[in-house]
């Protein structure tokens, strides 16, 4: 499909407030959210690709001088690392993940005159995995220019926190020109991402991020300009967007399923979208922006609002001046504050205070009520340090990871439920936990209309754990399927009602069920795959006719 041609802005106004913005662009517009630095800073000035690599090290500042490091030609790619980096294999390369490196600045002299490229179409140019403290500015970003299209990015962070990108072009065939995973505190100023083949940005699991004064241009879409999941106070603001184009449909400005999105001061022409606003969560708080959108389909589903929380027309979208706008974080919303009592248990009586106990060495005991997790404030946002959310074809699902010695109780299941409602989602999903145990409750999804492709409980990588006096019901496919674990008792629980099977195991040992009702089943009551051992129902293995075999 040929693009769109581009159409000239005209806003000398703007052009001139985003210069002098970047021309500030060393000081950090949130400067309280940045901690400040208790080591010195060590300096170092290097000319090639391999000198780069050596420097590479916490608390220092990297200055490049002008010319191209490419990163295949480092002398030990693909073999050798550093202390601090080290080469991760893809499908046709090496991808350099740089780890643990507090206080790392990497800093070029000019944008146009300093670039870190690579060859691999799979590799992700720049990855930083746990860098506090990261800043990259006056660089140039991107796979070297060779026919054929990528599947890896351009800069890829994960669990970064207080990043600042500034003054750097991230260009394609990259996938998306930035990537950023369960990061926190990232500030992306004066920048450029365009030609990428995806999308400019990806945002998943994140919280306070902020692009400013930047440009997003030329990018085949696969999905949204911007893509946003699970994540909390993201904002793109005083930017100007154009030229973007899809070959594929079903893209858009912004693809969003969490609350604290905000969209200010954009600039946003010459794109081709299905629509503007694309998500099935929650609506993008917008003000000030210029679109010069025609198609009525401005909103998949949910339409923005504005910063009162009113609902946005088409007419509001169609007619809004833009304006310079500022932003502050609100803060994610508040979480309830939970206390041990006197039992050495932690009492909740809501979804809420029952997601913010999650925590290891903790048992949490649920009075009379249903706990329905669709309900919970911080549904399809931000998780906590023991829980996230998934996202599942029509909602979200909760997955409870490394809590260990977690119990989760009530005093009958007849008086507490613990459900969801997507229909693709399992109710609860627990991963890589130990001594995990359930006790005298109830789960299920919500009982409405239509078939499910979720089960009830999800188990995997856990061990010594149990299953005590449940009623697990459907229409959940299965009651319990797990996964690689091991030493797992289920005792005196009701699987009923599930519109696949009762209990299935793949890949476990030393598994023990004892005294459980599974009625009202449809398909195989009982599974455990070949490489299962030693699994008992009621002191008996199950047998070929129950598991298929």
């Amino acid at each position: 499909m040929k693009r769109n041609p581009l159409q000239k802005t005209g806003l000398a106004l703007l052009v001139c407030i985003a210069m002098f913005a970047c021309l500030l662009a060393g000081v950090p517009a949130r400067a309280e959210d940045m901690p400040k630095e208790t080591e010195s800073v060590n300096t170092v000035q290097v000319s090639t690709v391999d000198e780069f690599l050596a420097a590479i090290a916490p608390n220092t500042e990297i200055v490049l001088a002008p010319g191209e490091y490419n990163l295949t030609q480092a002398a030990g790619y693909g073999r050798t690392g550093g202390k601090y980096y080290h080469w991760e294999s893809t499908f046709d390369g090496c991808e350099l993940v740089i780890t643990d490196t507090a206080n790392l600045t990497i800093n070029g002299v000019e944008p146009d005159q300093v670039t870190i490229s690579t060859e691999p179409r799979y590799s992700n140019v720049l990855r930083f995995d746990y860098t506090p403290n990261l800043k990259i500015q006056n660089i140039t970003l991107g796979h070297t220019k060779e026919q054929g299209s990528c599947v890896g990015g351009v800069l890829y962070v994960e669990s970064g926190s207080n990043v600042e990108i500034q003054n750097t072009r991230l260009y394609g065939c990259g996938v998306r020109g930035i990537d950023l995973r369960s990061c926190q505190n990232v500030r992306v100023s004066c920048s450029d991402v365009y030609e990428c083949s995806m999308g400019c940005v990806y945002v998943e699991g994140s919280s306070n991020v902020l692009f400013e004064n930047s440009k997003f241009y030329d990018c085949q879409l696969y999905g949204g300009v911007f893509e946003i999941y699970s994540s909390y106070d993201i904002a793109v603001i005083n930017s100007e967007v154009y030229g973007n184009y899809s070959d594929f449909g079903y893209c858009s400005l912004v693809n969003s399923d969490g609350p604290g999105i905000y969209l200010g001061g954009l600039d946003v022409h010459g794109n081709q979208f299905n629509w503007v606003f694309q998500g099935s969560g929650k609506p993008v708080t917008v003000e000030n922006c210029r679109f010069d959108y025609v198609n009525n389909a401005w909103a998949e589903n949910v339409m923005p609002v504005d910063i009162d929380g009113k609902e946005l027309t088409a007419g509001d979208l169609t007619f809004m001046k833009m304006r310079t706008v500022t932003w502050e974080p609100a803060g994610r919303p508040d979480v309830p504050q939970v206390e041990v009592s006197e039992d050495g248990k932690i009492h909740v009586t809501n979804v809420d205070e029952f997601l913010a106990a999650i925590a290891p060495d903790t048992t949490i005991y649920l009075e009379p009520g249903e706990y329905n997790l669709t309900q919970a404030i911080g549904y399809s946002a931000l998780g906590g340090a023991y829980y996230h959310w998934e996202n599942t074809y029509d909602g979200y699902e909760l997955v409870i990871r490394g809590a260990n010695n977690l119990t989760i109780e009530a005093a009958d299941p007849e008086t507490v439920s613990i459900v969801t409602e997507p229909r693709y989602a399992n109710v609860l999903r627990f991963v890589n936990m130990n001594n995990l145990c359930l006790k005298n409750i109830k789960v299920g999804h919500t009982l409405e209309p239509g078939a499910c492709s979720g089960g009830v409980l999800m188990l995997e990588y856990l061990n010594d754990s149990s299953i005590e006096n449940c009623k697990l019901y459907g229409c959940g496919t299965v009651g319990i399927e797990a996964v690689s674990c091991s030493s797992l008792n289920v005792a005196d629980t009701e699987i009923y009602e599930c519109s696949s099977g009762g209990a299935w195991f793949y890949r476990c040992t030393n598994v023990r069920m004892d005294g459980c009702d599974i009625h009202d089943i449809d398909g195989m009551e009982l599974y455990a795959d070949y490489f299962c051992y030693d699994v008992l129902v009621d002191g008996n293995p199950i047998s070929q006719d129950e598991s298929g075999f």
